[in-house]
């Protein structure tokens, strides 16, 4: 089933701030890199939520969404917000080649985001891969991914499936503590981190792969957002300082916000930031409850919650 039918990607608290953590790092990235005229490509599915932010807060003016289902890709020409959206039908990694062979975009700095619902796969990973040797120069490139310990085996056939999916780049001993539910994520997105440099390495860029993030979110499911940038060869050292010094791609704490009301919300935000950590006895005093790992994120991750409200008449 599409994912459409069943989830609307507009209304994800955790997903919408990784969503804006991504974007922060694309706008200082291009500021960084100076990079001028690029083109965003994406999943925008029937919803385009990515696509409003990067044409409205980017100013990007040339977006591709690409959708693989038949019925998917006519309800995504009906809902596209803007004429500046080319939808195009068929597997990314059959349509993103199509994109490199057109004049209109094959020659311009692109930010790809690669937004999979699944585990990452032999025929994703190989879809990474073949993207460091397409993509121009001074482009970005983000992979969210599953990260499900069952979807990559029963617990003792982890080590094992990853070792065959990342092959060489999978570390001959790896602690065991590193494929369990609690770090798993962490785990996948480098070994992707790593990959990427390596095929960046292997495919003869010579402003390498420079990694922008590592985002560990619970979106119903672990998920992972992993991603970098391919500077042109002069920019290189410009584009490692930047990543240095912002670090907001690679936060301490999962994303794992919980969903909240509009009230319970603004009663946290109303006594953010503080230095101290908050506690589930000062949130009492407020009046709620709840874990306190959701204090934690939501503390650390407060400027990014969404605000969402249902009207009804």
């Amino acid at each position: 089933m599409a994912t459409f039918d069943t989830v609307n990607y507009s209304l994800r608290p955790n997903k919408a701030i990784q969503r804006s953590i991504v974007f922060e790092i694309v706008r200082s990235t291009v500021a960084a890199m100076e990079v001028s005229n690029p083109v965003y490509i994406g999943f925008g599915s029937v919803w385009f939520t990515d696509f409003h932010i990067a044409h409205k807060a980017l100013e990007i003016g040339d977006l591709v969404s690409i959708e693989a289902d038949e019925i998917g890709y006519k309800r995504a020409k009906f809902n596209k917000p803007f004429k500046c959206i080319d939808v195009r039908h068929g597997w990314s990694c059959d349509v993103i080649p199509e994109i490199g062979a057109d004049s209109r975009y094959g020659n311009r700095p692109w930010i790809v985001w690669l937004d999979y619902d699944d585990r990452l796969s032999e025929d994703s990973l190989q879809e990474i891969y073949d993207l460091t040797t397409i993509l121009p120069h001074s482009s970005q490139l983000f992979v969210t991914f599953n990260a499900v310990p069952h979807k990559y085996g029963k617990p003792r056939q982890i080590d094992e499936n990853l070792r065959a999916l990342f092959g060489d780049g999978y570390p001959d001993d790896v602690d065991r503590e590193l494929l369990g539910a609690d770090r798993l994520q962490r785990f996948l997105g480098q070994l992707t981190l790593d990959s990427l440099q390596s095929a960046a390495i292997a495919n003869g860029r010579p402003g390498g792969f420079v990694p922008s993030c590592l985002l560990p979110y619970r979106d119903g499911a672990p998920m992972v957002t992993v991603g970098g940038c391919f500077p042109e060869p002069a920019a290189r050292e410009a584009a490692k300082a930047h990543m240095h010094n912002d670090r907001r791609g690679f936060p301490d704490l999962k994303i794992e916000t919980p969903p909240l009301t509009l009230k319970e919300s603004a009663a946290l935000q109303a006594s953010l930031p503080r230095t101290r950590p908050m506690t589930r006895g000062s949130l009492k005093r407020i009046g709620f409850d709840l874990k306190e790992e959701q204090i934690r994120s939501f503390q650390e991750f407060y400027r990014y919650y969404p605000h969402f409200a249902q009207l009804s008449s």
